[in-house]
């Protein structure tokens, strides 16, 4: 039995061990988890743990967290993640555009083991788009960590290699080179930049609050059991909109102490993000204001885009607007209903692939958007006909026919070289496109 109190990670480590691998625990602690800028290790968070116990380590994170090493980041760049073949379809469909927009900042893909992205696929995105990807599986710290889900997201912003960062989703299309966000005054001025989300997009329990030593606000709607458990019908008075992290512009250095609580957090994703939140997107503010980190939220709410019927008096959104900064211009198109999963299905046939941007609407930002499911509205509102591909949209409370637009040729044009491109995929020889496996393709046959 090896026991390691690490006082500096104010942490207490228990691990069966023979001696010399119990010296190399004692090793790796200080030469690694007790250097200024590595995390604090809790164990595992177990279902039965106390609210109060997390509580109670929250706050001693919080004063001690380690000094900003300059040494360790440098430049500005572009951070995302993918794995699988669902992602890294949507990943390259959103390098491509990237690129198209002359973006020219390096990018870094993280994807978490062998299982994710093999080689071939690793080789075909750092040449095709100038991207390094990153194995975080092979990070020393992330030894034995689930790694496949939200938690991703802020464990890839700690450990890349930028001061300044963009984020991006893989199914996050940026309409115009995302580098002049460097330059908005928002981000100058407060070093984080966050987007808002829908009104009625409730992530967040009242235990949360407590936790985190906060008071709830009043009325407070806890995410519901079932189906549509974080889609509200309607907006809260007393909740005020979440965060939608889809994109995010952060200083690590102006910024240091919110990542790393941010870090911390999604580290112990089998409880805060099981228990507390659902998703890692409301993790960021609740890190940033625990330890009193500057950060601003765009003023400008989305527009959805999506499949609308102007006489019928419908609409259904599967993409997120995002705005400029400073103006309220549309900078980012996050896909996040409608994704493009997989090319092999999720168009019915070759030749046939669907427009679902088809119509802009902007609603105010109390405005809600109930989750509407397949067969609430007619099969023209969704991508392919296929019921086990694109089920649910988002469809306003009260629709209002004059906020609902065409979309412009600038978006059309997006979604088109976004069609072309998959119909490229679809014929690069390790993928699955509409051919049956094979043993060249049969990575992604396997890890969809």
């Amino acid at each position: 039995m090896c026991t390691l109190y690490n006082r500096c990670c104010l942490q207490s480590q228990v691990t069966m061990a023979s001696f010399t691998t119990c010296l190399a625990v004692v090793l790796l602690a200080s030469l690694t988890i007790c250097t200024s800028s590595s995390p604090a290790f809790y164990p595992k968070a177990a279902a039965e743990d106390a609210l109060p116990l997390w509580k109670s380590r929250l706050q001693a994170v919080k004063t001690s967290v380690p000094n900003y090493e300059s040494e360790r980041y440098s430049g500005r760049g572009i951070v995302t993640s993918a794995g699988g073949r669902a992602y890294f379809t949507s990943a390259v469909l959103m390098l491509n555009q990237l690129r198209s927009t002359g973006c020219t900042l390096p990018v870094e893909l993280f994807y978490a083991g062998d299982d994710e992205l093999n080689a071939v696929a690793v080789e075909y995105l750092e040449t095709e788009y100038d991207v390094q990807c990153i194995d975080l599986s092979k990070q020393p710290e992330m030894q034995g960590l689930n790694l496949k889900g939200y938690q991703i997201k802020a464990l890839a912003l700690y450990y890349s290699s930028f001061e300044e960062v963009i984020w991006m989703d893989a199914d996050n299309f940026a309409l115009h080179d995302p580098e002049e966000l460097f330059d908005s005054e928002m981000y100058k001025k407060h070093g984080a930049v966050m987007w808002p989300d829908v009104c009625n997009m409730v992530s967040v329990r009242k235990e949360t609050y407590k936790v985190f030593g906060r008071t709830a606000p009043e009325p407070f709607l806890q995410p519901r059991d079932g189906k549509r458990t974080i889609w509200n019908y309607q907006c809260s008075h007393g909740q005020p909109n979440e965060v939608e992290t889809g994109q995010l512009v952060l200083d690590k250095k102006r910024a240091w102490k919110g990542l790393y609580m941010m870090f911390w957090i999604n580290y112990h994703h089998g409880f805060f993000l099981q228990r507390l939140f659902h998703g890692d997107k409301m993790t960021f503010p609740f890190a940033f204001e625990l330890v009193n980190v500057d950060y601003s939220v765009v003023p400008y709410m989305p527009a959805s885009i999506g499949v609308g019927d102007v006489k019928a008096k419908t609409f259904c959104g599967n993409t997120l607007a995002q705005k400029h900064p400073d103006h309220d211009d549309i900078l980012f198109l996050h896909r996040s209903l409608a994704k493009f999963k997989d090319p092999s299905s999720y168009f019915a046939e070759p030749g046939h692939d669907a427009s679902v941007w088809t119509h802009v609407y902007q609603q105010p930002a109390r405005g809600s958007y109930p989750l509407v499911m397949r067969g609430e509205l007619p099969n023209k509102h969704f991508a392919t006909a296929d019921n086990g591909i694109h089920m649910e949209c988002l469809s306003p409370l009260k629709l209002d026919a004059s906020s609902m637009v065409d979309s412009t040729k600038e978006l059309q044009d997006v979604e088109e070289r976004a069609l072309d491109k998959l119909r490229e995929v679809r014929r690069l020889p390790f993928y699955p496109g509409y051919r049956k496996c094979t043993p060249e393709n049969m990575f992604f046959c396997k890890h969809p």
